[in-house]
């Protein structure tokens, strides 16, 4: 009786959720579209198959893109499967990993661009929450549909032992840094521009500076002890002996 009163009230978050994920595209858009109906039959077979996480807000925005690309429910379900097993950690309850994250993040903003992090720092923003949606979901909510697919891609093959979304996130910042700093945003400025940001960055140049920033970074060899160990995860091994050019 306890699993299904669980069930039960997941499955009120679940409807909620799918019934306002992506209705606009032409996939989902529509009343009676059997594909919403779909994924939440997806959302709720995962529940029962991972019963100890359950359904958490955002993973509905991790399957929509799956859903639309494969356009079909088993190939998705078990793909959907093995995006969370990368993922789950993101939706724990007491959300460990994604305050790690934005700790890592603002280790990086720090070490790339001291003045932006010392005008977030001051405008008490240094703890980088405005960018909880873009690490939660990796960056769903912030590009076109297909570019979302592409962004997943590189961060799926990246072939660095690091948390390559931190270096992403880095590069949207640094491209907005001077918006930030001459119109002088506090906490709820940033959060505002943040959410208005969608669809409206470049995802090659953000690839592009993030991939510079990575070999810039991993390059140096006086970086901070949790630069190089937690989040570049390096020896003392030199980087000129790892394949750098």
């Amino acid at each position: 009786r306890v699993r299904e009163a669980v069930v039960s009230t997941q499955s009120t978050g679940v409807e909620k959720d799918v019934l306002r994920t992506d209705r606009a595209s032409e996939f989902y858009k529509g009343e009676e579209n059997p594909n919403v109906r779909e994924m939440y039959e997806m959302l709720m077979t995962y529940c029962q198959y991972n019963f100890d996480l359950g359904y958490v807000q955002g993973m509905s925005d991790l399957i929509s893109p799956l859903h639309t690309l494969f356009k079909d429910k088993q190939l998705t379900f078990w793909s959907f499967v093995g995006y969370m097993e990368k993922m789950e950690l993101h939706f724990t309850m007491d959300q460990k990993r994604i305050q790690e994250k934005l700790s890592e993040l603002s280790s990086l903003v720090y070490y790339c661009d001291s003045e932006l992090y010392n005008h977030l720092e001051r405008e008490d923003s240094s703890n980088f929450f405005f960018c909880f949606r873009w690490l939660l979901i990796n960056f769903k909510r912030e590009f076109k549909p297909v570019e979302v697919l592409e962004l997943w891609e590189v961060l799926w093959t990246c072939p660095y032992n690091t948390d390559y979304s931190l270096f992403i996130a880095t590069a949207m910042l640094l491209q907005q840094r001077d918006v930030i700093i001459s119109r002088k945003m506090n906490f709820s400025d940033i959060l505002r521009y943040i959410n208005d940001l969608p669809s409206k960055m470049e995802l090659q140049s953000i690839l592009g500076q993030a991939e510079a920033l990575f070999h810039q970074i991993r390059s140096q060899e006086d970086l901070p002890f949790n630069i190089r160990a937690n989040i570049l995860h390096l020896s003392d091994t030199p980087y000129s002996s790892l394949g750098a050019k």
